[in-house]
């Protein structure tokens, strides 16, 4: 497994290469979550301008160089989650 180039909080841009994200490309975000899938890595980018969170593999994202603070983004407050109508818990 290799390391991943982005950690939580890192600020990045939407670089889409051609990959259904045109929609956000050029949009500033933050790296809320990570998953490797043993040879690529994808993040759950927060786009800020929108609030809205993205699946953005490794190649779409450039840093900004700039690193978020976790309380910027998450007060304490717990929510529950769902996939397709069906609780994760």
């Amino acid at each position: 497994m290799k390391p991943s180039p982005f950690a939580f909080y890192d600020e990045v841009i939407v670089e889409p290469a051609g990959s259904g994200l045109e929609e956000i490309a050029g949009e500033v975000g933050v790296v809320l979550g990570a998953a490797e899938d043993g040879e690529h890595w994808s993040y759950a980018v927060s786009i800020y301008s929108s609030g809205v969170t993205w699946s953005v593999t490794e190649s779409d994202l450039k840093s900004t160089g700039r690193k978020r603070k976790k309380e910027e983004f998450y007060d304490g407050t717990l929510i529950r989650v769902s996939q397709r109508g069906r609780s994760l818990d």
